[in-house]
């Protein structure tokens, strides 16, 4: 939401500036002035118009493969199915839990979930299953 509107706001400032500054010169003015140079823009001017379409054209581009990058990684499969699994996170203070005290925590876990009606499998891990920085597992019996 933060960057909708603040790309609104300066979609509205940048419209907006031009029409102020030419609001404020009067019709006769701009057509009193030269009439060789009254519909010409300068050639910096329009070089920033070819440069800005240009990086619009390669932004937008970029935005489309990011979409179908997002949508094709949603439709890829994971290597293991999510449906009908409960992950949770637990937290055991070392100082409380000697390595043994701990063990027979998780052992017991494991067991209550098992137990709970349709829970078929248990396990014990230190991440989630897509998790690439996982360093150990445990699959207690």
């Amino acid at each position: 939401m933060y960057a909708f509107a603040l790309s609104f706001a300066t979609g509205v400032i940048a419209g907006m500036a031009p029409t102020i500054l030419f609001a404020r010169l009067s019709m006769g003015d701009a057509l009193r002035t030269r009439g060789s140079t009254a519909g010409h823009a300068p050639r910096v001017r329009l070089a920033l118009v070819v440069v800005q379409v240009a990086m619009t054209v390669v932004l937008l581009c970029g935005a489309g493969v990011l979409v179908r990058t997002l949508i094709a990684l949603d439709r890829a499969h994971m290597g293991f199915d999510a449906h009908h699994v409960l992950t949770m996170s637990v937290a055991i203070s070392p100082a409380r839990y000697t390595a043994e005290r701990c063990r027979d925590f998780y052992r017991d876990a494991v067991a209550r979930v098992r137990a709970l009606p349709g829970g078929r499998v248990g396990s014990c891990r230190d991440s989630l299953p897509d998790d690439r920085q996982s360093s150990w597992r445990h699959e207690l019996s």
